[in-house]
């Protein structure tokens, strides 16, 4: 059986309850679906959020390096180049697969430094370095073997973001294929692909082309269950993103925005459609893995806010779809899962060594155990934890959640997600709560002195 390409698809923004399979969901996503349908949806997925604002950088960074959140990047000092760059002793996931034989390919979104990119890929088209630009004017430099990529070889790609890196994705893809027919031809040699095509869609400006913005009517979409007009007193109001809407939030103007967003989702749905219609047209669909996520979430009117920039499960949890050779079809599981988790399952799919700069967990088991009807999956996590400047940490079992403030506010904020889950009501000081809390925050100081978090307590 010859090895498996990778396709890894990755957005900006996308939040983990925005799939049309999940039925409470406004948002059409026919080719995601599809994908699910064919693959498994991991339902309990987090992000760990970082050291920055632009939290799609240390997420990115993650994935990438295959480490939890705090040790993946090149540095803690927030807001910093080093709390968006990767860590230059982490061997990244396309490195690894390019040393076991793998030909990769990198296009779209890349906020992790060029190093890193220039040690991670073979090729690649329509490179992106940075956090966020007008989806109609995308700074993109072609491939540079040389990894130099200076400013001067900038260039505007010509249409939508989506269009542009779903293009060079595929363009890519009959390169590869080209490339393959040659080598198997001229020495018989097979040579597998992977390739990272990263997003910036769903993220703001939120422009979606008028026959994607067309399908949603503002009026008729409904507000969040736990919309807020006046935001949480936690809300970090410096950060850009909360200075997208008005205060207090007014329903008509998020109202707008969530149909600009779920617009936005449909477009990149519709991209990664022609992606993998791609790969069923050139009979790759059948030796290749596809991965579906996103590097956060997003509230837009949560908890009356609008960005990113928390540790409410709006902004944590994240979609993830995998399909492909030795992924089970058709299923849902539910058991808790972090970023840092993709490189050494998509290296045991691969057949390759995980190596040892990786921290993440091999969710093998989780994809091959057989399911038990109406059960939670359980998976090699029993709690997860997430970090958000100096401001606050979180750990979470799936079943409840601890957030603990820590500047400007200072306090804790415990959630019963089941039954709860839009985390309105805080139970901190409700009877039988404390022992949950200690337990909780055992499990996060441990993590954050494991981590090397700047803001560990020290016992």
């Amino acid at each position: 059986m010859p090895r498996p390409n990778i396709l890894f698809l990755i957005a900006d923004d996308h939040r983990h309850d925005l799939l049309g399979l999940v039925g409470a969901s406004e948002v059409r996503t026919p080719h995601l679906d599809a994908l699910a349908s064919r693959g498994t949806h991991l339902t309990r997925h987090h992000c760990q959020g970082g050291m920055t604002g632009a939290i799609c950088a240390p997420s990115r960074a993650s994935i990438l390096a295959g480490r939890e959140v705090l040790r993946a990047t090149a540095g803690l000092g927030i807001g910093t180049p080093e709390a968006h760059d990767l860590a230059p002793d982490a061997i990244t996931l396309p490195q690894a697969l390019r040393s076991q034989g793998y030909r990769t390919y990198g296009v779209g979104k890349w906020h992790n430094g060029t190093a890193a990119f220039h040690r991670s890929f073979d090729d690649g088209a329509d490179i992106f370095f940075g956090g966020m630009s007008e989806h109609t004017a995308v700074p993109v430099h072609d491939f540079d073997p040389t990894g130099a990529y200076p400013a001067s070889a900038i260039r505007t790609a010509d249409g939508f973001s989506t269009d542009v890196f779903a293009d060079a994705a595929i363009g890519l893809l009959d390169r590869h294929r080209e490339r393959r027919t040659g080598r198997l031809a001229e020495d018989g040699q097979d040579e597998p692909f992977f390739l990272w095509a990263a997003f910036t869609a769903p993220h703001d400006p939120r422009t979606p082309p008028a026959e994607f913005a067309d399908l949603y009517d503002p009026e008729q979409l409904d507000l969040p269950a736990n919309f807020r007009a006046d935001p949480v007193d936690t809300i970090n109001l410096g950060e850009r993103d909360e200075n997208l809407a008005a205060l207090p939030r007014d329903p008509a103007e998020v109202r707008g925005h969530l149909a600009d967003y779920y617009g936005m989702i449909s477009h990149l749905d519709a991209g990664i459609g022609r992606i993998l219609a791609h790969l069923e047209q050139t009979g790759l669909a059948e030796d290749t893995i596809v991965v579906y996520t996103a590097d956060h979430g997003l509230a837009i009117g949560q908890h009356g806010m609008m960005g990113k920039q928390s540790l409410y499960d709006h902004s944590i949890r994240v979609p993830l779809i995998l399909a492909g050779p030795g992924v089970p079809a058709g299923q849902r599981r539910d058991p808790l899962t972090l970023h840092a988790d993709l490189m050494p399952t998509l290296l045991g799919l691969a057949g390759a060594p995980v190596p040892a700069t990786a921290e993440g967990r091999d969710l093998a088991s989780v994809l091959e155990a057989p399911v038990l009807e109406g059960a939670a999956r359980q998976g090699p996590r029993e709690i997860v934890h997430a970090a958000y400047v100096h401001r606050a940490r979180m750990a979470s079992d799936g079943r409840h959640k601890l957030i603990r403030h820590l500047d400007p506010i200072r306090r804790d904020e415990l959630y019963d997600l089941v039954a709860d889950p839009g985390e309105t009501t805080d139970i901190a000081a409700a009877e039988g709560s404390a022992q949950i809390i200690g337990r909780l925050s055992a499990s996060l100081g441990a993590w954050q002195r494991t981590s090397g978090d700047p803001f560990a307590p020290t016992a």
